[in-house]
């Protein structure tokens, strides 16, 4: 058999037409969250000599977010990293700007899908703006091979938040009529035409893909496996958490949004722990930005619990973060509505359980990890218990801990990158 390098001609050419926000800093220099920077940096990398650069295909980020969100973005340079980014719309932009820009946005994108040999996309959740769609259904009209990467089974979403009060009758009638047959419909496409078919969810496999051998599972993890928690600190934390006489310490990092559920974790830490002059039987620690902050904090104010609250900026991915992720007890994760967040596989590979509602993703990471506490979605005094009983029972938290390094490792990105690069160079064999 020949060697690899002898069946490639050329070095081929690798886009991504993603949502992903990103800052340019001049004409071959970009800013973009640290983990997917970290990400494509290393896929690249599994796939030379076949691939020999990315171009990322996004949204143009305001320079109010790149000043607001600079803790946790890297720089990506193009002449040195073989990384390229260009600016389809701009972030800010309103719907009617974009619908302005639309004939030379598409001239752009079916340039960028013209130059490249290999496009990966997905479904537009956006209506509004179909340019992750467009890319797939542009590169199958050309004859590029396509992978198709969908992160979230959203079917459920209008339901849940109509039942939260947050989406009003008439915005769950418009997704459940109009919006979601849509996305349905665009998923089905995609099954039928991409090359690779990747989803994160195995009711999303099971539903639009069973028994096609190009739809693929699949679990996107940002950590290496040397940032697993090592056994030797495992264990160590497992013995700590079950001596400590300090409050129990609950975490969560990311976004601070609505459908995250923040309010209901500290509702239920006021529940638990009573007013701000009492001690408290469990803390929590919120490490992120976003729409809900200001909110929160005042929740955290009026059921006086602010002492047992801590606001922290983001923080860039890396061992400093995970190192501080490993300092905490448990995650807490009350989404409300589907949710698949990097944080609980950064958590597992902390050693930290997660405690959560029992959303499909959580109910089934429960069961594939055995690292996972779920209490019946949307009830915030089940929470409250829950706590109370983890703070009363330090053990029922190490156990949960001891189950969490050996499903990391298995889960490293390394792993199932090299799964992913397999099946993506399988489409080039011939």
């Amino acid at each position: 058999m020949l060697p690899c390098s002898c069946l490639i001609e050329r070095d081929l050419h690798y886009l991504f037409v993603l949502p992903v926000q990103a800052y340019p800093l001049g004409e071959e220099r970009f800013a973009v969250e640290s983990a997917f920077a970290d990400h494509l940096r290393l896929l690249l990398k599994l796939h030379r000599p076949r691939f020999s650069r990315i171009t990322l295909a996004g949204v143009t980020m305001s320079r109010a977010a790149y000043l607001e969100r600079g803790n946790y973005l890297t720089e990506v340079d193009a002449a040195k990293d073989s990384i390229r980014f260009v600016g389809l719309y701009a972030a800010e932009a309103s719907t009617r700007e974009f619908l302005s820009d639309l004939p030379e946005t598409t001239k752009q994108l079916r340039q960028l899908v013209h130059d490249a040999d290999l496009v990966q996309s997905g479904l537009s959740h956006y209506l509004q703006r179909p340019v992750e769609f467009t890319a797939l259904m542009l590169a199958n009209r050309l004859g590029k091979k396509t992978i198709s990467v969908t992160d979230i089974d959203n079917r459920a979403a209008a339901r849940m938040l109509h039942a939260t009060g947050k989406w009003s009758r008439r915005a769950y009638l418009s997704n459940k009529i109009v919006h979601d047959p849509i996305r349905s419909w665009q998923l089905r496409k995609i099954v039928d035409r991409c090359s690779l078919v990747l989803l994160k969810g195995q009711k999303l496999v099971d539903d639009y893909g069973p028994n096609a051998e190009h739809v693929k599972f699949f679990q996107n993890t940002a950590y290496t496996a040397e940032q697993v928690i090592s056994q030797e600190e495992l264990a160590r934390r497992c013995e700590d958490v079950i001596k400590s006489t300090e409050p129990l310490k609950l975490t969560h990092f990311g976004r601070l949004e609505f459908y995250k559920g923040m309010h209901h974790a500290i509702e239920a830490l006021a529940l638990v722990n009573g007013a701000d002059d009492t001690p408290p039987a469990a803390k929590l620690t919120l490490v992120g930005m976003g729409g809900e902050e200001a909110r929160l904090r005042q929740l955290a104010r009026t059921l006086g619990v602010r002492n047992a609250v801590e606001f922290c900026p983001p923080m860039s991915y890396g061992d400093a973060f995970l190192n501080r992720v490993r300092a905490q007890d448990m995650l807490i994760a009350p989404a409300l509505a589907p949710d698949t967040p990097r944080s609980a596989w950064d958590a597992i590979a902390s050693g930290l359980p997660i405690l959560a509602y029992d959303t499909e993703y959580y109910s089934q990471l429960g069961d594939s990890t055995g690292a996972v506490w779920t209490v019946p979605w949307g009830d915030v005094p089940a929470l409250a218990d829950a706590i109370r009983s983890f703070a009363a029972d330090r053990t029922k938290v190490a156990d949960l801990k001891h189950n969490t390094r050996i499903p990391a490792l298995e889960n490293a990105q390394e792993r199932w990158l090299a799964r992913r690069v397999e099946w993506t160079e399988a489409l080039f064999a011939a």
